[in-house]
């Protein structure tokens, strides 16, 4: 499928300073049409969200790029990951960085096989896995984007990150009302206090947020 503003979202990734060659284009293009594809039958993501899947997901996904959370060469676990948003996307931009997708459902891990084999993205690993069960740490990054509640995934995130790792919430508009009712938990779990960044898509007028902790 030729999505009729996949060039304007190409020139808004070029206006936040981040050059495209024509291996990103032919990546991110790719992406985009598996999305498309395989959402006829699986709901990678939400079917009516398809149309608007360029600022309202891979723009959207590459927000920890834009604000330079990321340091080079990190190992990042992304939690729930979905239809690989934002994994996918940011593995991309990402090349020397090291990406391990997590979901527990089966069709999702096999979609984001397909699309590490398509796209030819070497720097990924999917487990199928609830996140329960997962027992690899030491990573230097979590993402976790339309998945669980903050209070429910930072004791996990504390055992999977490093000293000092970050993992960023992807939120939308009053996530200081989440983070206020789990101020003391937040402490007890060992966190910092979260920074909060604000950010918009380039559709949109609303606020969304990158609620980004720091381990202990």
């Amino acid at each position: 499928m030729n999505f009729p503003n996949i060039d304007l979202l190409f020139s808004e990734i070029e206006k936040r300073g981040f050059s495209l060659n024509n291996v990103k284009r032919r990546q991110l293009s790719g992406y985009i049409d598996l999305l498309e594809k395989f959402n006829r039958t699986t709901n990678v993501i939400s079917r009516a969200d398809i149309d608007f899947v360029c600022p309202r997901h891979i723009y959207d996904s590459l927000a920890p790029l834009f604000f330079n959370l990321i340091k080079p060469e990190s190992r990042i676990l992304d939690l729930g990951s979905g239809g690989g948003l934002p994994s996918i996307p940011l593995s991309i931009f990402l090349p020397d960085c090291k990406f391990d997708l997590l979901d527990s459902r089966g069709k999702k891990a096999r979609f984001l096989e397909r699309v590490s084999l398509s796209l030819n993205l070497d720097n990924i690993r999917v487990f199928n896995q609830r996140l329960e069960d997962f027992s690899f740490s030491g990573y230097d990054f979590l993402s976790a984007r339309a998945f669980l509640s903050i209070g429910r995934v930072l004791p996990y995130a504390r055992v999977f990150l490093s000293s000092k790792g970050k993992i960023a919430f992807f939120k939308g508009p009053n996530v200081e009302i989440e983070i206020s009712s789990l101020k003391d938990f937040i402490k007890k779990t060992g966190f910092l206090r979260p920074k909060i960044i604000p950010y918009r898509n380039y559709d949109s007028d609303i606020e969304f947020n990158l609620v980004i902790f720091q381990k202990i």
